[in-house]
């Protein structure tokens, strides 16, 4: 394998001008292309086979009308005031709501159960002609815009419910950029040089922005699920600044040592390379085993994570020899005060070093040192036998976007509940099922045993 590496890093540092230039064309392309004919990202958490989809199958044939999307239109009076008074304000809202493209319906939120008990809070349900994955951020602004004639009357409105959270604009904390910037720095302090730092995170941009155009392309061709760029960003610029790494560190080394450059590189991609081959592969094949789960969008996140993990460890095997070459011992300047370039081989290993000493410690003792590493790792593992795992839904995301401010007021005016309802569904055609069960099957529905966990929980029943 070590030869493979090896091959891959000369062909490419023999023709370094070409190889960076294939690379801009690649990333370039890629992202023109996703801009013209990327797909949007959307999420389906229904696993097939599940009662779920066999419920939204029966509705799909048997009332089509009841198997699009929803929302919300939320409305609250100022804290201690009635909606009443304000009646015609989201009459006239509801209205233009009604206008909209693709909603079918919307209730009125004045009717029985969707009046706050206080009066001061009341909701509007919105169905829609298409799936919820279908309504798009436009709909969404029309919908908002509608509502201007309660909002001028004082009244908050807000739009909430699933379509609202599914087609909500992707928002980044810039946690990306901070990690990114804390690499930077941990890079100039460990090669003590400026350019020596900067090439990882250069490699890690370009695997990034080129498989980011991947994803959009991918998801042209699949349904590709919202989180799976954010999770290509993170591990992407994990892993390529990781594989870059690798390489950089033992080129320095070689060179260190009095290799010429060409060997020093050669020899560095040859070994490290393999250790990039190696753990890519094995990221990519984890990343792969999530078909195995049979839900989509943990599919989607899997081929979205194994794509740019794969442009990662193609960058790191023929971009980084190309960089590398070109800069030649350019890679040592903007050093940092007080670090010296290391001596040749014949000053042999810096036995004053921290990590050499520390290292040689743990091999003198290693009993100790394991037992507690272990302890550590235990006492940071332990938090996960009480980890309670669920979907995300608009209570997750920030309170200045509107359908989070929608799912705040729904639960102060009808409990938490209202925000996670279930559809029971009753195929009548089924042998031995009829109209007379129905109502005994509501009464049990109304009547479940308490919630073995999280407190007692609220039921609210609406007529078959």
């Amino acid at each position: 394998m070590d030869h493979l590496t090896r091959r891959i890093g000369d062909a490419s540092a023999r023709r370094p001008r070409l190889t960076v230039a294939a690379w801009a064309l690649l990333a370039a392309l890629t992202l023109a292309l996703a801009a013209l004919a990327g797909g949007s990202f959307t999420d389906d958490f229904v696993a097939p086979g599940s009662q779920s989809e066999q419920a939204m199958q029966v509705l799909e044939e048997r009332f089509p009308d009841a198997a699009g999307g929803s929302a919300m239109a939320v409305f609250a009076a100022r804290p201690g005031h009635r909606l009443e008074p304000d009646r015609a304000a989201v009459a006239a809202a509801v209205e233009r709501i009604a206008a909209v493209e693709h909603v079918a319906a919307v209730a009125d939120p004045f009717s029985a159960g969707a009046l706050s008990p206080d009066g001061r809070i009341g909701f509007a349900a919105i169905t829609f002609d298409v799936p919820a994955t279908h309504v798009g951020p436009a709909v969404l602004d029309a919908l908002a815009e509608a509502m201007r004639p309660a909002r001028d009357a004082g009244v908050t409105a807000e739009l909430g419910g699933d379509a609202a959270f599914i087609n909500a604009e992707g928002s980044t904390s810039g946690a990306e950029a901070v990690g990114l910037v804390a690499a930077l720095v941990v890079l100039v302090v460990a090669f003590g040089t400026v350019t020596a730092a900067l090439v990882p995170v250069v490699l890690a941009l370009v695997a990034v922005a080129t498989g980011l155009g991947g994803i959009a392309l991918l998801a042209n061709a699949m349904q590709v699920s919202s989180a799976a760029p954010t999770i290509g960003v993170m591990i992407g610029l994990g892993v390529g600044i990781d594989y870059a790494l690798f390489i950089v560190a033992r080129y320095r080394e070689n060179r260190a040592d009095g290799q010429e450059n060409g060997v020093a590189l050669s020899n560095a991609v040859g070994r490290s390379g393999t250790a990039v081959l190696f753990a890519g592969g094995t990221v990519i094949v984890a990343m792969l085993a999530l078909a195995l789960t049979g839900l989509g969008f943990l599919i989607s996140m899997g081929l979205s994570t194994a794509l740019v993990v794969l442009v990662a460890v193609a960058a790191a095997l023929t971009l980084l020899p190309a960089l590398l070459t070109l800069l030649g011992d350019r890679i040592d300047t903007g050093r940092l005060a007080g670090r010296r370039r290391r001596a040749g081989p014949a000053a042999g290993p810096d036995r004053g070093r921290l990590w050499w000493r520390f290292s040689h410690r743990v091999s003198a003792r290693p009993w100790p040192y394991l037992l507690a590493a272990a302890a550590v790792l235990v006492a940071l593992a332990a938090p996960a036998l009480r980890m309670e795992t669920g979907f995300p839904d608009a209570g997750d995301d920030a309170t200045s976007t509107t359908h989070r401010r929608a799912y705040d007021l729904l639960a102060e005016g009808f409990g938490p509940g209202i925000n996670a309802p279930l559809l029971l569904v009753a195929d009548l055609r089924s042998p031995g099922v009829g109209l007379a069960a129905v109502p005994a099957l509501a009464e049990r529905v109304a009547a479940p045993p308490p919630p073995p966990r999280g407190g007692p929980g609220n039921i609210k029943k609406n007529p078959p």
